[in-house]
C-alpha cells in the first residue's frame, strides 16, 4: 500500500487541494489529509478531505488534539463517518508554539491514543466518552502514528503495541531513513503482540542536504550521516 499527504492551504481555494489529489490520482492508494501540519492555520483537513474525495483519490483525515476537547473530537468523527470518509488517523498534533498562533492554547484534552480510543469506543462500543450509547455509530478504518526511532525504542515499542491492543487498524511511522533501525523496531513490534498490525513506513524524498540537517533535528527523527 503507498499513501501520500496533502496539506490544505493555508486559504479558501478548492483548487488547491483538487490540484493537489489529482497528481496524486492512480499513483497512490490513499492521502493523509494533515491537520493544520506544523500547528499553522490551514483548511480544515475535514473539509479538504472531501476535496480529496470527490477528485478521486481516498482520503486519511487526520485528527489531532491539539485544538479540540472530548466533545469536538466526538462531534468531528460522528461527521467524518456520516460523509461517508473511510479513514481516521488519530495523533497528538504539533505544539502550538511552533506555529504561527504560539500564543494558541494546546487543548490536549485527549492525546493521540486518546483519540484513538474515543475513536474505536465509538464503533465498536456504540458509545461516547460519557457512556451514552450512539444508536447509529460511525464506521470508519482507525489508525494511529508511531515513532520507530525514538528513544528509548522498547518505550516507543511499548506505546505501538499498546495501540494494537487497543484496536488499531493501521499505524503510520515518521519518515524513515535508516532501515536498520526500523527493521529491529518492527520485529520488537512484532514480537510484542502486535503481529497483525498493518504497519505504513513513512518515505520522504530529500529535496538537499540542508533540509536532511533540518530533519536530523526533530524529534523522533533520525537521519544518518551517509545521507546528510
Amino acid at each position: 500500500m503507498v499513501t501520500a499527504e496533502i496539506n490544505p492551504p493555508r486559504s479558501a481555494d478548492p483548487h488547491v487541494v483538487r490540484r493537489h489529489a489529482g497528481v496524486l490520482k492512480g499513483f497512490v492508494d490513499a492521502a493523509n489529509v494533515t491537520d493544520s501540519n506544523r500547528a499553522q492555520v490551514a483548511m480544515s483537513s475535514f473539509a479538504a478531505a472531501l476535496l480529496v474525495r470527490d477528485a478521486g483519490v481516498e482520503p486519511i483525515v487526520q485528527m489531532t488534539g491539539r485544538d479540540r476537547n472530548r466533545i469536538a473530537i466526538q462531534s468531528d468523527l460522528l461527521g467524518i463517518a456520516a460523509h461517508g470518509l473511510p479513514n481516521v488517523l488519530c495523533m497528538r498534533g504539533d505544539d502550538p508554539k511552533a506555529g504561527d498562533h504560539p500564543d494558541a492554547v494546546n487543548v490536549r484534552d485527549l492525546d493521540g491514543q486518546g483519540i484513538l480510543r474515543a475513536a474505536l469506543g465509538m464503533r465498536e462500543g456504540k458509545k461516547f466518552l460519557s457512556g451514552a450509547e450512539i444508536h447509529c455509530p460511525p464506521d470508519y478504518f482507525v489508525g494511529a502514528t508511531a515513532s520507530p526511532f525514538a528513544q528509548p525504542m522498547e518505550e516507543e515499542v511499548a506505546r505501538t503495541v499498546e495501540k494494537a491492543n487497543v484496536g488499531a487498524d493501521f499505524v503510520q511511522t515518521q519518515p524513515v531513513f535508516d532501515e536498520a533501525v526500523f527493521a529491529r523496531w518492527l520485529a520488537a513490534v512484532r514480537a510484542g503482540g502486535a503481529a497483525r498490525l498493518a504497519v505504513i513506513a513513512g518515505v520522504m524524498v530529500l529535496r538537499s542536504g540542508q533540509q536532511a540537517e533540518r530533519m536530523s533535528t526533530i524529534p523522533g527523527i533520525a537521519v544518518p550521516a551517509r545521507i546528510v
